[in-house]
C-alpha cells in the first residue's frame, strides 16, 4: 500500500489536467490523498515550494518531502499511477 506519497496537481481556472472523477479514481487506486491547488492564486507558494512555473503541472511529493514533476503529457489514471509508483 502506498501511503507516503501525495500527488499535487496545480491548476488554473481555465485548464484542468484531469477530470475530478479521474483524480478520485487515482487517489483510490493508490490510496493517497490528491490535492488540487489554485496555482494562479498561490503562484509564489507554488513556485518556491514546488518549483512550478506553468500550469497545469502535476507533482508527486514523497514521504521524504522530495518533489518530482510529472513530465508526461499522458493524463490518464494508468500512466499517472505508474509514475507515482516509480517515484517511491
Amino acid at each position: 500500500m502506498i501511503t507516503a506519497t501525495i500527488l499535487v496537481p496545480h491548476i488554473n481556472p481555465f485548464r484542468d489536467s484531469l477530470p475530478s472523477s479521474q483524480y478520485a479514481a487515482l487517489a483510490k487506486e493508490l490510496n493517497v490523498p490528491v490535492y488540487k491547488l489554485r496555482g494562479d492564486e498561490e503562484r509564489e507558494f507554488v513556485q518556491s515550494n514546488f518549483n512550478t512555473q506553468s500550469f497545469p503541472t502535476i507533482n508527486v511529493v514523497n514521504g521524504n518531502g522530495d518533489v518530482v514533476k510529472y513530465e508526461s503529457e499522458k493524463r490518464d489514471v494508468a500512466s499517472m499511477k505508474a509514475f507515482v509508483e516509480s517515484k517511491l
